[in-house]
């Protein structure tokens, strides 16, 4: 399966052009440079505050290899601009619903949407630029786990792809490398994209998911697609849906944050993800 890089819509002040560069994928497989956005141009005169702590989030995250090789300035440096960017998006909502009858407001779409809004910006496909569990502050939840490289293999460029009318949340990671799951599946000696399957729901600004099953794409020509059913599926119906409403094999993600480039997502178990387009 190819790299896919998705391209949004035209943004709010004019800047998502710019923004759309900024976010553009290398094409260089060395250290996964694919996985982190690309060195922006400087923002433009004007550009407003979003934009400037967008710019400043970029460019740190530029080596930071998903947070694989973020110390501890690092760290504290993407939280930083990640709550800032948090403030200005409920500064931003609380100023629309005091002035809902100004022209401005109704122009300027939601940073913190809810409910089906939320829905409708999440849809498509993202690409992970950082995440606090590979840069080892916390395990993470359901769906992304550990840091990559680990189980013998090179973990490549990390996706999620969102389907808004079938309501399912897919997390793509490549494995680069023989080990792991590549190695004990036969045949997969040259790499493969694992597709971590879920449904989700969304309720405010929470998606709540529940994992399905895994689905495993060799890049060899000719191997057919495996799919690696859910635990859960052996179990009877009622047993099932019992441990799947309790919250099994599932995982909580609050948007904080949403555009057309940027989405900051943070998990019931503290930790955040900074996704691009």
């Amino acid at each position: 399966p190819s790299k896919a890089v998705v391209a949004g819509g035209s943004g709010a002040g004019g800047a998502r052009g710019d923004a759309t560069t900024m976010m553009a994928s290398s094409s260089s497989d060395n250290n996964d440079a694919s996985s982190a956005p690309t060195q922006p141009a400087p923002a433009p005169v004007g550009g407003g505050g979003v934009y400037a702590i967008k710019y400043a989030l970029f460019k740190a995250l530029s080596a930071l290899d998903r947070g694989v090789a973020a110390g501890d300035p690092d760290r504290s440096r993407v939280r930083d601009l990640v709550e800032t960017l948090e403030t200005l998006a409920r500064a931003r909502a609380s100023s629309a619903s005091s002035s809902a009858s100004s022209a401005s407001s109704a122009a300027a779409p939601s940073l913190v949407p809810v409910d089906a809004a939320l829905e409708a910006a999440l849809d498509g496909q993202w690409r992970l630029a950082y995440s606090s569990t590979f840069a080892g502050e916390q395990r993470g939840s359901q769906g992304f786990t550990g840091a990559p490289g680990g189980g013998g293999s090179t973990l490549g460029s990390v996706y999620q792809r969102l389907d808004a009318a079938a309501r399912t949340c897919d997390n793509m990671v490549e494995l680069r490398s023989p080990g792991g799951i590549v190695g004990l599946l036969p045949g997969l000696s040259e790499g493969v994209t694992a597709s971590l399957g879920h449904t989700y729901a969304v309720t405010g600004a929470t998606m709540k998911i529940t994992f399905t099953g895994v689905t495993v794409e060799s890049k060899q020509a000719g191997l057919p697609a495996l799919r690696l059913p859910s635990p859960l599926d052996a179990l009877p119906p009622q047993v099932k849906e019992a441990l799947a409403g309790g919250g099994a094999q599932s995982g909580a993600f609050d948007t904080t944050f949403v555009d057309g480039d940027v989405r900051v997502s943070r998990g019931d178990r503290g930790e955040l993800r900074v996704f691009v387009r």
